[in-house]
């Protein structure tokens, strides 16, 4: 199986991880079986249904994307269209990295979570917040066009 949605990220404009059922054997996705077909979570308003009772506060206005907006963080949730939601897609932002969340989505639902950043499963990574904190510094990043832009 081709997972598209793991290849091809750089760091953005958001810390992005995924959720998905992936064996807790492997210990990275190239290990992958090409004939692995993952489960789903569960059907899709059964995930929102727990994702509302995990984060009481979110905007369920819109069934396949989600929001956990907090003071120090953001994680708007992607449960995709489909009727049976094989995974889920967190792009986190804010001031601090809501790494408990993270890991609570993805243990509430027997996953694993993928850190898109880092290219690794959190649960395999010695710092799992350090694809957050990658991002963080990227994004506050000194822009060069900023110094020549002062310069005149």
């Amino acid at each position: 199986m081709v997972f598209w949605h793991l290849t091809g990220y750089g760091i953005g404009m958001c810390w992005d991880v995924t959720i998905y059922k992936f064996p807790g054997d492997v210990e990275n996705v190239a290990e992958l079986n090409d004939d692995f077909k993952l489960t789903a979570l569960a059907p899709r308003t059964q995930v929102v249904e727990s994702l509302k009772q995990l984060f009481p506060e979110a905007d369920v206005s819109d069934l396949s994307w989600l929001v956990v907006d907090h003071k120090e963080f953001k994680i708007e949730i992607s449960t995709g269209h489909a009727e049976s939601c094989l995974g889920l897609t967190l792009h986190v932002s804010g001031e601090e990295c809501p790494l408990k969340e993270v890991i609570k989505i993805a243990q509430y639902f027997g996953a694993r979570a993928f850190d898109m950043t880092a290219y690794q499963f959190l649960d395999r990574m010695n710092d799992p917040a350090s694809g957050f904190e990658q991002w963080r510094k990227y994004i506050h990043r000194p822009h060069r066009g900023a110094a020549a832009s002062a310069e005149n």
